[in-house]
């Protein structure tokens, strides 16, 4: 089976226009140019350390524990942790990679599971206004 130059032309293009999409996805992964060297990252010691605290002191019983890493947020390096409660929601804790303190909690801007029921439903109704002022009502 031959190939004429304009049907290895064709999939070449079909093939740099199937990667193309992929390859901002693992920019992504370095630091931004304003942030100066991470430096080198936490020995596997440190690592062993702060899961071994954060299993003891943070971890609710309610919580497993999916994923961690090594990553950077606000220039600065930081434990990412990957957490899924009973309930299903996962969520994602960054500590400190050196004083092993919480830097950001998301599972905290988290709804209840009536809430998120409610929510879904008014956007398959299209019932956005009263969304909002069941939201407005609960911060009240």
């Amino acid at each position: 089976m031959s190939f004429t130059a304009s049907t290895i032309c064709r999939y070449t293009l079909l093939a740099i226009s199937l990667l193309l999409p992929v390859t901002p996805v693992y920019a992504q992964d370095t630091p931004p140019a304003s942030c100066p060297s991470p430096g080198a990252p936490p020995s596997a010691k440190e690592f062993y350390r702060f899961i071994k605290k954060f299993k003891a002191e943070d971890l609710k019983r309610t919580e497993t524990l999916l994923q961690s890493s090594v990553q950077q947020l606000d220039c600065q390096q930081v434990f990412k942790l990957k957490i899924v409660n009973r309930v299903g929601d996962v969520s994602h804790r960054y500590y400190d990679t050196r004083s092993f303190e919480l830097v950001l909690d998301d599972s905290l801007q988290q709804l209840d599971p009536i809430d998120r029921v409610f929510r879904q439903l008014d956007k398959l109704v299209g019932d956005e206004e009263a969304d909002k002022e069941k939201h407005q009502q609960k911060e009240q």
